[in-house]
């Protein structure tokens, strides 16, 4: 009876180290999904970062190229009319003199005023359009300001997200 016990407490024991076996190979795949799900979730957080950054810099881009442009046709658009001005002063002034040589008796106060009423209307236009092109330009450099901040918000967010889950955030991009 001793040699039947010790037979079917082998019997038992080899069922029981075979459980153990299987568990142990069962929670060594489950760690290896969990492992395999992780990294899939880390790599789907980089890449929605790396696109983000990416749609950010192109913006960021485009509103330069677009700034850029604007203050230039601007620049231009004060400078001509200036010059139109500035030339319009001159033709006043050669009109002015005309008349002052033609009329020297009340006439040449009377062109003397409309001389200086051309030179205010012109320098009240330049004065009035000098300034756009810088305030434009600083309204863009406003707004790229705000882009780089989003840009470094979404960063550390990603990073946040990516540190809470034990993982460190790559110093480049992934490249591709």
């Amino acid at each position: 009876m001793h040699g039947m016990n010790e037979h079917a407490l082998a019997g038992q024991q080899k069922r029981l180290l075979a459980q153990v076996a299987a568990a142990v190979e069962e929670r060594a795949a489950g760690e290896e999904r969990v492992g395999r799900r992780q990294a899939e979730q880390d790599a789907a957080i980089l890449r929605e970062h790396q696109e983000r950054r990416d749609a950010l810099a192109a913006e960021f881009q485009q509103a330069v190229t677009r700034l850029r442009a604007e203050y230039q046709k601007s620049r231009e658009a004060v400078i001509y009319a200036y010059e139109s001005d500035s030339y319009t002063v001159v033709q006043d002034a050669e009109r002015v003199e005309t008349l002052a040589v033609a009329e020297r008796n009340g006439s040449l106060e009377r062109a003397k005023s409309a001389w200086q009423e051309a030179r205010r209307r012109a320098v009240e236009r330049y004065a009035a359009t000098k300034d756009r092109p810088q305030h434009e330009r600083q309204r863009w450099q406003r707004r790229a300001t705000a882009l780089r901040e989003e840009s470094g918000a979404v960063r550390s967010e990603a990073e946040r997200l990516i540190s809470r889950r034990g993982c460190r955030m790559p110093q480049a991009p992934p490249s591709d």
